[in-house]
């Protein structure tokens, strides 16, 4: 009996022991997904669909598409794979471009897409044959990419490195065509160039001594080359805005933004903003596309999490906004810009997505342009809440003492820096703002004093 009583005993307390470690060990991650689902929550959110729908969106019927990483690659492939959305447009992807089973794929129909208009043979690409072009700086004229591409397609060019003897090039433009299938509308009709002419990128550089340059880029480019040499303005050409520098492959000047997606278009785009952000703006096409097509309504969700790849990509988005806002104020067309700036903050509001250099352009530059009363309140109410914003990041920033000050010093002075700006752009604003708006934005004014 006292046997049976101490095995229950026994039995009872490693029962209770284990009854403990188990509730111990399953709290662990009860613990961790109630105070961290928050901010890994990634249900219902469908911007990275919506962000490659634009993309695609951005694109005139058959079209080719160039891109480069992965976030813009995998979403788009997604859509059109998995979706079948818009399988019409060709992508293209320069990090795969230069291999040769990819450039296979690319010669070869897709879904609704048409082949992409390579003429290299396998034998002119194959791993191990023509790897890179070195292209050196001796042929200062441009030379026609037809005869470029003839010339890298030689026998003697068949080693890992293909070279040829200039970096600047230019493709011949029919007028006719592009008029034709609507690449350039009839009213730009005075501008189209008569060639394109561009030289390829600085920073793809390889080795300058001050008499010669040599540009290496790798066989991406030249399966590039070859489309554009051989494309004959029959199909629309985008580079996705968020690419650069060597993607575009210098041909920026020649950009016209139609979304979220640059169209090579056969016209020199020489003004100012031009120059500064890529390209020029077709304001009726990227009006319908912003205000008809796109749907970045999320990005004004509270409930959906954004992580920082999000909150960054919101930028590039905001740019397009911007550019667009910025062209209607330049061609008059108040009404319309008035709307997109209205759509942009729907969109984008600073609760959720806080201000930034994308902003303070608009304040600067876009905002004095506002006409009807309603407009011009709703300018003073973000130029006052940007305002705050700064002034909340100021404070938070001057709380680090020490070492940890070091830390933050590049945001606060940027911070300070924007603060002051800012108070440049309202006093020179109220040298012409409207009598009856000059104490709201006054008021605004006043909070910046000592700054």
């Amino acid at each position: 009996m006292k046997k049976n009583t101490f095995i229950k005993k026994y039995i009872n307390k490693k029962m209770a022991a284990a009854v403990v470690a188990t509730a111990v060990c399953m709290s662990v991650p009860i613990i961790l997904a109630v105070q961290n689902w928050d901010d890994h929550d990634r249900s219902k959110r469908y911007l990275v669909l919506n962000t490659a729908k634009a993309f695609l969106d951005s694109c005139e019927p058959n079209a080719i598409l160039f891109c480069n990483g992965d976030n813009d690659t995998f979403p788009l492939w997604y859509v059109q794979e998995v979706e079948g959305y818009r399988t019409d447009v060709r992508i293209c992807n320069l990090s795969l471009m230069g291999m040769d089973w990819y450039i296979d794929l690319l010669k070869r129909k897709a879904y609704d897409g048409k082949p992409a208009p390579i003429t290299m043979t396998k034998d002119l690409y194959q791993s191990g044959m023509r790897d890179a072009l070195e292209a050196w700086n001796r042929i200062k004229e441009p030379q026609n990419i037809k005869n470029v591409m003839q010339e890298i397609c030689k026998p003697a060019n068949n080693k890992r490195n293909a070279i040829i003897t200039t970096i600047n090039f230019y493709m011949e433009v029919d007028k006719e065509k592009v008029l034709a299938n609507g690449t350039v509308p009839a009213a730009m009709a005075d501008k189209i160039v008569d060639r394109i002419v561009w030289k390829l990128p600085n920073d793809a550089i390889a080795y300058e001594n001050g008499r010669d340059t040599a540009i290496v880029m790798t066989k991406a480019y030249i399966a590039m080359l070859d489309i554009l040499a051989n494309n004959n303005w029959e199909r629309p050409i985008y580079f996705v805005a968020t690419t650069g520098g060597e993607a575009f492959f210098g041909l920026e000047n020649y950009f016209q933004c139609e979304g979220m997606a640059h169209r090579l278009v056969p016209v020199y785009q020489d003004d100012q903003w031009a120059k500064i952000l890529t390209g020029g703006v077709n304001t009726d096409i990227l009006y319908d596309r912003i205000m008809t097509k796109f749907d970045f309504s999320q990005y004004a969700d509270p409930k959906i999490f954004l992580s920082e790849d999000f909150t960054r990509m919101a930028s590039n988005v905001k740019l397009s906004f911007f550019r667009l806002a910025e062209a209607l104020a330049r061609e008059n067309k108040i009404d319309s810009m008035e709307a997109v700036l209205d759509r942009y903050h729907k969109w984008f509001p600073a609760t959720v997505i806080p201000y930034n250099g994308i902003d303070y352009s608009c304040m600067g530059s876009i905002y004095p342009s506002c006409e009807t009363p309603a407009a011009i309140e709703k300018g003073i109410f973000y130029y006052n809440e940007y305002v705050e914003q700064l002034l909340k990041e100021i404070t938070y920033y001057r709380k680090f003492k020490g070492k940890k000050s070091e830390i933050v010093s590049h945001e606060l002075s940027r911070s300070i820096d924007n603060l002051r700006e800012l108070n440049y752009i309202c006093k020179q604003y109220l040298q012409y703002i409207d009598e009856k708006y000059k104490p709201q934005l006054e008021g605004v004014v006043k909070k910046m004093e000592g700054y």
